[in-house]
């Protein structure tokens, strides 16, 4: 996932430190076929604790003002996380609410995940019906 990614030293170092408190807490019965989908939760919250300052005008509609903003996460979408680790989305939202989300990352990481599940629910909804 780190080279895939492209993910900083930073991210890198507090996903591998995430997936072993995850180990640790033997959240799951089936950890070792679960590798991969662990290690993309432990990565998505690594990338979210972080933030990143995006240039002038990015975002803003294309008119190049406005100045630059701060953001959350460190750019990684998480689709591409998940193509990545070759996890599905629904797999990945059911093992992120296992997780002591206030534990494990920032105190809006909770509602992060849960808008984020909000915005697939048409994919989730799809994808449990095949």
């Amino acid at each position: 996932l780190v080279a895939e990614l492209n993910l900083d030293a930073a991210t890198t170092d507090k996903g591998q430190e995430l997936l072993r408190r995850i180990v640790a807490g033997n959240y799951s019965a089936n950890l070792p076929n679960e590798s991969s989908l662990w290690a993309a939760c432990a990565v998505f919250i690594a990338a979210h604790g972080s933030t990143m300052e995006l240039p002038a005008g990015d975002g803003d509609g294309g008119d190049g003002g406005g100045g630059g903003r701060v953001v959350r996460g460190n750019g990684i979408k998480l689709t591409a996380l998940l193509k990545s680790a070759n996890v599905s989305i629904v797999d990945f939202f059911d093992h992120m609410k296992l997780l002591p989300t206030k534990e494990f990352g920032s105190p809006e990481l909770g509602l992060t995940v849960k808008s984020l599940m909000e915005q697939y629910v048409i994919t989730n909804t799809g994808y449990e019906k095949f």
